[in-house]
């Protein structure tokens, strides 16, 4: 049982995790949350993608509002659904929690404002959580060039260098962690992949496009750092986990340290099984190559 804490709307790789999940027989999704800049609009987008799955009956909660500069790519995908809720999604999300103890995975895709938030508001309810796995932080390697050169010079990852506070409050919840970091998350599919997943799920099709023509790199190609992260939660074997010390500073770069473990890191993944999993649960009729992935 999940609920997904998600920036979608920016980068592709949200949707891409988010439908994901919704297919998958592994996971249950209990809500999602949505997270940094215009909450709304990104909850109004979920909705929307919710809807085309049969799956509208899962709560979507508008989280904490922020300033951002980051442009919203896939925006004209959210069109006239856009409509202000009088939910308070932090509240919403702690309820849930508080309903189901020891029994939720939060799955934390975005910047970690929501997060800071519900610890803010209720540390023990957010204690009871089984679980946290966070798509964030950067210990042996940085992000890699936009052509895929690896980059063994470690840096402030995004979702951690929005709010390292909130980052460090978690570290301190007393909530086991699994930690995917830069280092194993930055799977980049092939041409071949992103046009047989498109071809079979329209509705992502779509938002891959809006992202292709108006994200700020002018690249084609994403990086999934986000269904890498997932995988954490459908396929497990895939991402093996070590008990490390983290810490983090004051811009969001996140360290090994000595002493006792407060998180379980994936620092490798195998991105060619990562992606045939996510293949073979969104395209079960495909019977090519699983080398299709990466090339």
């Amino acid at each position: 049982e999940v609920i997904i804490d998600t920036d979608i709307g920016d980068d592709i790789d949200d949707a891409f995790a988010i439908v994901w999940a919704l297919v998958s027989r592994r996971l249950t999704v209990r809500a999602i949350l949505t997270a940094h800049g215009d909450t709304e609009l990104r909850a109004a987008l979920t909705r929307k993608l919710l809807r085309s799955y049969g799956k509208q009956a899962i709560p979507v909660w508008a989280g904490v509002a922020t300033q951002t500069d980051v442009i919203f790519t896939q925006k004209d995908y959210a069109g006239e659904e856009r409509s202000p809720s009088s939910v308070d999604g932090i509240h919403a999300t702690l309820d849930l929690i508080r309903k189901r103890p020891n029994r939720l995975t939060l799955i934390a895709l975005a910047p970690l404002h929501n997060i800071g938030a519900m610890i803010d508001r209720d540390p023990a309810t957010f204690k009871t959580l089984k679980r946290v796995i966070v798509m964030g932080g950067s210990l042996r390697r940085g992000y890699n060039s936009p052509t895929g050169e690896p980059n063994l010079t470690p840096q402030a990852e995004h979702n951690i260098h929005l709010n390292p506070g909130a980052f460090d409050r978690l570290l301190q919840s007393g909530v086991p962690i699994v930690m995917m970091p830069l280092d194993s998350v930055q799977a980049r599919p092939s041409d071949a992949f992103l046009h047989v997943v498109g071809e079979a799920h329209p509705d992502l099709h779509r938002l891959l496009t809006l992202w292709q023509h108006n994200n700020p790199f002018q690249v084609t190609r994403p990086t999934l750092f986000d269904v890498v992260a997932m995988a954490a939660a459908i396929t497990p074997q895939r991402c093996p986990l070590i008990p490390l010390r983290v810490g983090v500073d004051a811009i969001g770069m996140t360290t090994e340290s000595e002493g006792a473990a407060n998180v379980r890191a994936c620092l490798e993944t195998d991105h060619e099984e990562a992606l045939g999993a996510f293949m073979r649960d969104l395209c079960p009729s495909y019977s090519g190559p699983s080398a299709l992935a990466l090339r």
